[in-house]
């Protein structure tokens, strides 16, 4: 047979073939056949010259072989098979779908087969294939049961009312009046008119809103004026530059336009917010504008002129924690004893000793004309680092300078401070007629709860290296309870960290009683033996001559901010050793700063340490919000008073 190649070969005839491959693909010949295609499966497992409709079943596309005689048509009959007697489908065979659509089948030219009105599908002329009649009306048909047809500028067209229309499809529906626009409002599709022919509506939350459109779709959105008498268009946050400030509008009640990472967006404004940074300063105590020195240095000021930080110990000065860097004023205070005083140094590639000469017999550190100079060698200049620039001195008999060169406490202040306590008062600077004593048991950081065995008014000498020899004590009282005290006749109850000034002849015989028992104690009150500030005599502390107690001045700063974005009123700002630090309230404004400030007078009993808080209190303007906001600093007292290395 032809083997359609223009040849001949030689093969089984159809019937006897069997199919092969997936698709059931027949060799075989048929008679008269001029290829071997006319041998095709016969949809029941072999292979046939003569394939029969009903024989198949539709494959899994749901089609059936175009295999009928004439124009029949092989199609599924409804029953798992095939048949070419089953008739064509109509447009009125059919029901519109779930979305009022019905199925293009309909033979006539521009036909539509499309919804009939009575829950059927009709073929008709479509919508768009005819022209508006006489009277300008379209009757043509639309495919979906929610379109209308309508002369749109002379010609036909199918549109969607707007109140049909869905958001989805961006409100593509027509409305009914001129000037009219179909738009979003309120969840769903509505004919709104535009916005600035609008009139604001109240709500049931007593609110007012705008239902018009704008004339810019995307970016902007209709609200009432300020005094709800009109409506507006106003540009959304979200469309807003961060370049041109975000002033945008924000439809939720209490948010606010703000920059945020690459642009702007709505958010809750924070309402009150504060805070408060408070920083301390220790003034440094003034020393003399001139002269010389006259008897032993007791204080030095000198400027470190390394050129890197050095941790300084061995003897009280200013320095927090003992660091000292390039170019910082130090103070070293309550100098005594040896006419030489090492001060060691440690750091980066430098350690060892600075030695100073405390006599006054130093010609090159003891007068104004050695302002500058490097100290740190001793007299002799050949022991030491020196590498400590002079800055200013004070002598025990009221001599000194100071060289006016060295830098005082910024003004921003610092998170902590050194408090070194100035020279105390004594007889050294004249007779007082007065003393006051502290009762606390006679504690210092040595000796706490100390009394009589180790008090140390006649242990420490003067200016003249005498000493209080005539002082006698014994006895003892309970420092944790009141005390009765009884000098020259008088009496009185102290209560424990209580003060008390008396005549300083009076307390030539001193007693003290309580539950703890008796003490008594004699002083000699011609000041020809020390008395001093600072030293203990028993289960007392002598804190000040003259009324000049020993107490230290400390200024602190308190900047308060508005970090939230309203204005707050500050009803209180509250410093726990202070107490109020503003007298009445005052408002800030967002972002604004405010500075106030306090002194306190640190007392001689605040021994190491000192941390003071402040709390600062505020509401937003017109609310009853309130926030809060606190911190804190701690001032370190060092130093020590001449003989006990301890001190106040």
């Amino acid at each position: 047979a032809p083997d359609g190649k223009g040849g001949c070969t030689c093969g089984p005839e159809c019937e006897d073939a069997v199919p092969t491959g997936r698709n059931n693909k027949c060799f075989g010949f048929c008679p008269g056949g001029d290829s071997l295609d006319a041998c095709v499966f016969d949809g029941k497992g072999g292979c046939t010259c003569n394939p029969v409709c009903e024989d198949f079943k539709p494959d899994k596309n749901g089609n059936c072989p175009d295999i009928c005689p004439g124009d029949g048509v092989c199609a599924p009959d409804g029953k798992g098979g095939c048949s070419c007697d089953v008739p064509t489908p109509v447009c009125t065979d059919f029901e519109p779908d779930e979305i009022g659509e019905c199925p293009d089948i309909c033979p006539v030219e521009d036909g539509v087969c499309a919804p009939d009105g009575k829950g059927g599908c009709a073929c008709t002329k479509g919508c768009e294939a005819l022209d508006p009649d006489d009277d300008g009306k379209c009757t043509g048909q639309c495919p979906f049961t929610n379109q209308e047809c309508v002369n749109s500028g002379g010609s036909c067209s199918c549109v969607v009312d707007c109140e049909d229309a869905t958001v989805a499809s961006g409100c593509d529906g027509v409305c009914p009046f001129t000037g009219e626009r179909c738009a979003v409002s309120n969840g769903e599709c509505a004919c709104l008119e535009p916005c600035a022919a609008g009139t604001p509506e109240k709500n049931d939350d007593e609110t007012f809103s705008c239902r018009g459109f704008c004339p810019f779709d995307e970016g902007q959105t209709c609200v009432p004026s300020e005094d709800n008498s009109s409506c507006g268009c106003v540009g959304l946050c979200e469309f807003d530059d961060p370049d041109g400030g975000c002033t945008g509008f924000c439809p939720e009640t209490g948010e606010a336009c703000v920059e945020t990472t690459g642009g702007c967006a709505c958010e809750a404004p924070t309402l009150c917010s504060i805070e408060v940074s408070k920083k301390c300063v220790v003034p440094r105590a003034p020393l003399p504008t001139g002269g010389g020195c006259d008897g032993k240095i007791q204080t030095l000021q000198l400027i470190w002129t390394g050129s890197v930080p050095v941790q300084v110990s061995g003897q009280t000065t200013d320095a927090p924690g003992g660091l000292v860097e390039p170019g910082q004023l130090l103070t070293i205070t309550n100098l005594s004893g040896d006419n030489d005083q090492e001060l060691f140094l440690q750091g980066a590639g430098i350690s060892g000793t600075s030695t100073f000469h405390i006599s006054c017999s130093d010609d090159e550190m003891d007068g104004p004309e050695d302002c500058g100079k490097l100290q740190g060698n001793g007299k002799k200049n050949d022991e030491g680092i020196n590498l400590w620039a002079l800055e200013g001195l004070v002598s025990a008999k009221g001599g000194g300078f100071t060289c006016n060169t060295a830098p005082v406490n910024a003004e921003e202040g610092q998170d902590q401070c050194t408090l070194v306590p100035r020279n105390p008062p004594s007889c050294d600077t004249g007779k007082p007629d007065t003393i006051t004593f502290l009762f606390n048991g006679g504690s210092s950081p040595n000796n706490p709860a100390a009394q009589c065995a180790s008090s140390t008014i006649n242990k420490v000498p003067n200016s003249k290296g005498k000493f209080h020899t005539d002082f006698k004590c014994s006895g003892s009282v309970d420092p944790s309870s009141p005390v009765i005290i009884q000098v020259d006749g008088a009496s009185g109850t102290v209560q424990p960290g209580q003060t008390f000034t008396v005549n300083l002849k009076s307390i030539k015989d001193t007693r003290l009683s309580n539950g703890g028992g008796v003490q008594t104690m004699e002083f000699h009150t011609s000041c020809s033996q020390p008395i001093a500030a600072g030293l203990t005599a028993g289960a007392l502390t002598i804190v000040g001559l003259d009324g000049n107690l020993i107490s230290n001045e400390v200024s602190y700063f308190y900047d308060i901010t508005n970090t939230g974005d309203t204005d707050v009123e500050v009803t209180s700002v509250f410093d726990d050793q202070i107490g109020d630090i503003i007298s009445r309230p005052f408002t800030l404004e967002p972002n604004e700063t405010r500075r106030f400030t306090g002194t306190d007078n640190v007392p001689v009993t605040s021994i190491g340490s000192l941390t003071n808080v402040v709390v600062v209190t505020g509401n937003a303007e017109g609310s009853a919000e309130e926030c809060f906001a606190e911190d804190s600093v701690t001032v370190f007292i060092g130093g020590g008073l001449p003989g006990f290395g301890g001190g106040f």
